[in-house]
């Protein structure tokens, strides 16, 4: 019996993960959440294996003991002290309990002119004008100095277990056009044959991997042996201009939707920083774990957009 905590559990990451994990009868799981960060107020949870607690993992404290820790909570975009201090909470109670922790981290500090791939040795580091897009800057330094935090200090002196995945752009069912998200967006302005707006000059490339995919890989990393380490998770064979991929879903749908190309500098200011290529280097993943992801680009678009589809009929009925 396995007795697994999952912080930030009703989010979208968080509702693929409890499904997977409460599949296993021997797993025991308690779900945080204040819902907060999630538009529709409900925790997707019928298994009989799991409770769901509606509460601010800052206040959350229990008696229960842990051997599993998946720290989901924190916040997409800014606020960045808020997710330091949900992760101290969280390092907290895997010290109590000895518990193995899983730290979900971020691709956004790699540096800004990468290497074709991006492994997880490559340096991280802060742009030298950090007055521009502050939200995803704060966001991506309050995970970095989670990890330094993490690798330098508490492995060695508190001998804390720990994993951390550093995830690159995860897309799939569950992911609501109406909190923001680019595919999300894009299918539902091709399926309205609505204008779509692409904030970059379409040239920049992404990978994408489903959702299912993350949370079949952290869970074996969770079942692996290895400690302190960093995991790349992405699908590099997914690998797509952005241009490419609202050209994509515009064919799938068969839409008659106009394509405008928006750069971010024209939008912000000229010296407007932001990664041109998000490549993630998996072999780590690969050869510790034996992992690599099943879904490809074209099966997961097709599934949103009937998802969206299906969502947006029931809403406009």
């Amino acid at each position: 019996m396995k007795r697994i905590l999952v912080t930030g559990g009703g989010g979208f990451i968080g509702r693929h993960l409890i499904k997977k994990l409460s599949k296993n009868p021997k797993n025991k799981i308690l779900v945080v959440d204040d819902l907060s960060g999630v538009q529709e107020d409900r925790d997707n949870v019928t298994a009989c294996n799991v409770i769901f607690l509606k509460q601010n993992f800052l206040l959350f404290d229990t008696k229960l003991k842990f051997d599993e820790i998946y720290h989901l909570a924190g916040s997409v975009s800014s606020v960045g002290y808020i997710i330091t201090a949900l992760l101290d909470r969280a390092i907290a109670f895997a010290l109590r309990d000895k518990a193995k922790l899983m730290l979900i981290s971020t691709s956004e500090f790699y540096e800004e002119n990468p290497i074709f791939d991006q492994p997880e040795v490559l340096a991280k580091g802060v742009p030298s004008n950090i007055t521009v897009g502050l939200d995803r800057l704060e966001y991506g330094i309050s995970k970095l100095s989670g990890e330094i935090s993490l690798t330098n200090r508490l492995r060695t002196e508190k001998n804390l277990k720990f994993n951390i995945i550093c995830p690159f752009n995860i897309i799939g069912t569950g992911q609501n056009p109406d909190l923001g998200f680019g595919i999300s967006r894009f299918i539902r302005q091709a399926l309205n044959n609505e204008p779509i707006t692409v904030y970059s000059d379409g040239m920049d490339q992404r990978t994408f991997i489903d959702v299912e995919d993350i949370c079949e890989a952290m869970i074996l990393i969770m079942k692996a042996k290895h400690n302190g380490i960093i995991f790349n998770v992405g699908n590099p064979r997914n690998k797509i201009t952005s241009g490419e991929l609202v050209r994509k879903i515009v064919k799938i749908i068969n839409s008659k939707s106009k394509i405008t190309f928006v750069s971010l500098q024209g939008l912000y200011r000229e010296d407007f920083a932001e990664v041109w290529d998000k490549i993630p280097n998996i072999d780590r993943l690969k050869s510790l774990i034996g992992f690599e992801p099943h879904w490809e680009l074209d099966e997961i678009l097709q599934k949103c957009i009937d998802e969206i589809k299906e969502r947006d009929k029931i809403f406009n009925t």
